[in-house]
């Protein structure tokens, strides 16, 4: 009986030990297949996903769609957990189930051969290299499409017809709703079979069609680089992401009424020949042909348009339908139409038949010429430390008081002096009076820094300084004087900078910082100069405060904008 009861426990034992080893085993296994579970095939859904659609650009049949807040970042910094591809799906797409597969993740997507103008759906999401996706996210947008290019309309051009040419022009910016117009092309056929084709930038076109005949049908393809615009909902019309080649064609006849004409081509109004330039010549003057004028054309360039046989320039030119100015001619004759106010000079051109008549309408274009750069007058450099008032063009200055130094210029080995209060310069400038026994025309440029803010005289034309200077940097850094203005422009302490004035005939003055203008001021007759010289730095109260100076250019005219830019792109 004992011995039973033995065995009896001992089972019972041997049982709940089972029991035990089962209990574990069974835990033990459930952990085995979660630790095994990312590796079956079968679809899961995990948290790693795109942060939607941030942004949807159009294009042309293509559309880009930004799906992460951070940007547009490389993919190789992009770590989305088991995240490996990304998948676009849509239901127009003709790859294999409908997917287009990018084997990285993408932060945007560029969605091309969208050829349909409708409504395209798509869904994206991100897979691993099981299958497995992320949550998907949609998005839908419309292309711009070839459909919607081939519906623009270009407005009708101004003509202006001859018996054997046509002018069109657009009179008004072809930029509109529709779309940005930046350059176009064309292309036409003349009576003898000859093609034309010519080019132009910008979005108001010009252009001639020459040789055609009258009561003929003239078709002219134009080629308009454009970047259409399309409404995005909330009263905006936005461009498209792509510029496009789109193609027209326009039909233009000369009616059986016109009256022959000649039509002056080149230059054009906004042409500047710079007489001096490198690339001014050779300047080709040309025009259209005109039958009834026999062949033979006159050139004719003046100060005034009306062409007066006094003053008017007469090129023949035989039967062509262009000149060529070389250089040599060019400015030589270019250069008899002085005076040039503020470097510039405008003229007028016109061609007219050999033999006169009445019949043929002319016309008469204007261009302007640059003079060549003056001459500089006088330079100081301040860089020899043996002499600092040395000029390496006209006289050396001459010194009033005794707070000259030598200081650090604003380039490595360019030295400076700094002027103290109650120092200064007088320029012997040998420049010839005009009107009023006066220099009043003229260009001073300072090249200065000041250490510290207060008034600052930068010229003085009271050779005794017994009153106010005539030139200042202001305590706030302003540039002008009291009589003419300030510029709004503030130059701080602390920096180099060059200060222009140029006075020009006319009693204008006017100022430039770094070549910029920076004020005009009109009727600043206190800026003409004494015939014996100009004082540098002087007042007569003490607003001649600590200024440092690397150099002064002085000329003996009026400078314009181009031409102050000019020299400093020269001399930097």
């Amino acid at each position: 009986m004992k011995t039973d009861i033995k065995n009896q426990n001992s089972k019972i034992r041997v049982t709940l030990v089972m029991l035990v080893l089962f209990a574990v085993l069974a835990v033990s296994c459930s952990e085995i297949y979660d630790n095994i579970a990312e590796y079956v095939t079968s679809e899961k859904v995990y948290s790693d996903k795109l942060d939607g659609v941030i942004r949807v650009q159009i294009g042309f049949e293509r559309v880009e769609i930004d799906l992460m807040e951070a940007g547009r970042i490389p993919s190789s910094q992009i770590h989305m957990g088991k995240a490996k591809k990304t998948v676009i799906e849509c239901a127009d797409f003709t790859e294999p189930d409908h997917r287009r597969v990018i084997d990285s993740v993408c932060s945007w997507v560029n969605i091309t051969g969208l050829t349909q103008q409708k409504l395209y759906k798509f869904t994206l999401y991100t897979e691993d290299e099981f299958g497995n996706r992320s949550k998907p996210i949609t998005a839908e947008a419309k292309p711009y499409t070839s459909e919607n290019r081939d519906a623009l309309e270009l407005p009708p051009p101004g003509i202006t017809e001859s018996t054997s040419a046509v002018l069109l022009e657009w009179q008004d910016p072809l930029s509109s709703k529709s779309y940005n117009f930046f350059r176009y092309r064309y292309e036409y056929t003349d009576r003898d079979g000859i093609v034309h084709d010519g080019d132009g930038d910008g979005d108001m076109p010009s252009f001639f069609v020459e040789n055609v005949a009258l009561g003929q049908n003239i078709n002219i393809r134009m080629t308009c680089r454009v970047v259409p615009k399309l409404p995005d909902g909330t009263g905006r019309d936005v461009p498209i992401l792509d510029t496009l080649d789109w193609q027209t064609q326009l039909r233009v006849s000369i009616s059986s009424d016109a009256l022959p004409a000649i039509f002056l081509k080149t230059p054009a109004s906004a042409t500047v020949l710079g007489v001096a330039e490198d690339g001014a010549f050779p300047q080709t003057f040309s025009w259209t042909d005109v039958p009834e004028a026999g062949g033979d054309y006159i050139l004719k360039i003046s100060k005034d348009a009306a062409f007066p046989e006094d003053g008017t320039l007469s090129i023949a030119v035989g039967d062509k339908t262009e000149y060529e100015l070389d250089r040599e001619t060019g400015a030589s004759f270019l250069t008899r139409f002085k005076p040039f106010h503020g470097g510039r000079l405008t003229l007028y051109w016109t061609i007219i038949p050999t033999t006169p008549s009445a019949s043929i309408r002319t016309q008469a274009r204007q261009f302007a010429v640059m003079r060549p750069q003056p001459a500089v007058a006088g330079r100081w450099l301040f860089d020899d430390p043996d002499n600092m008032v040395k000029a390496t063009v006209g006289q050396n200055l001459v010194r009033f008081g005794s707070d000259f130094t030598f200081v650090e210029g604003p380039a490595a080995n360019n030295l400076a002096i700094r002027v103290g209060k109650g120092s200064y310069f007088r320029c012997i400038h040998d420049l010839a009076a005009g009107d009023g026994n006066k220099v009043n025309e003229y260009t001073i440029m300072f090249y200065v820094s000041y250490p510290q803010a207060g008034w600052h005289a930068l010229m003085q034309t009271n050779l005794v300084n017994s009153d106010d200077a005539d030139y200042f940097i202001n305590a706030s850094g302003n540039i002008g004087v009291g009589d003419t203005g300030y510029s709004s422009i503030r130059f701080p302490s602390g920096q180099w900078g060059r200060i222009t004035l140029s006075f020009s005939a006319g009693l204008a003055a006017n100022s430039f910082l770094d070549g910029e203008p920076i004020r005009v001021s009109v009727g600043g007759s206190r800026f003409a100069l004494d015939p014996a010289g100009v004082l540098f730095f002087a007042d007569e109260d003490g607003e001649d405060n600590i200024i440092d100076v690397a150099e002064i250019v002085l000329w003996g005219t009026g400078l314009d904008e181009y031409e102050v830019s000019k020299y400093l792109s020269e001399n930097e």
